[in-house]
């Protein structure tokens, strides 16, 4: 009698929280994203990201800056103050390329600032960076 391995994998779907004003880049940007399998919730405003995160807590925030209602980086606070500091990853997707925004980028602790306009392909490479097991590239046999 001979001894099998079994192969198994365990599949974890992240949630994504895509904040976007501009309809036409979430559409990309979820089409990106789907590339990963990721879960993606896309709010086109403060007041509805804040909603999402009443009830969701996501692995993976995806900020735009200048969006209507409340700015990214006062939804950014509220998802810290409600999940802790480091319970998620942040990539911001921004046209402010002053370095005072992205120095605050820094201090907010974001892992990847991204200007816009960016590729897809940037994009990805980022949240790959941020949640290296959703790349299959590095999904081992």
């Amino acid at each position: 009698m001979g001894l099998t391995t079994l192969k198994y994998s365990v599949y974890v779907m992240y949630k994504t929280l895509l904040i976007e004003d501009d309809a036409a880049l979430a559409k990309l940007s979820q089409i990106a994203l789907a590339k990963r399998d990721l879960e993606v919730f896309h709010a086109a405003d403060g007041f509805t990201a804040l909603d999402y995160l009443e009830e969701n807590k996501p692995d993976l925030i995806l900020l735009d800056l200048n969006i209507p209602e409340i700015d990214g980086w006062g939804v950014l606070e509220a998802a810290k103050n409600r999940y802790g500091i480091s319970a998620f990853k942040v990539i911001v997707t921004s046209a402010r390329r002053d370095m005072i925004s992205r120095a605050r980028g820094t201090l907010e602790m974001v892992d990847c600032y991204l200007i816009k306009p960016f590729t897809m392909g940037e994009l990805l490479e980022a949240i790959d960076e941020a949640l290296p097991d959703v790349n299959p590239a590095n999904v081992p046999d």
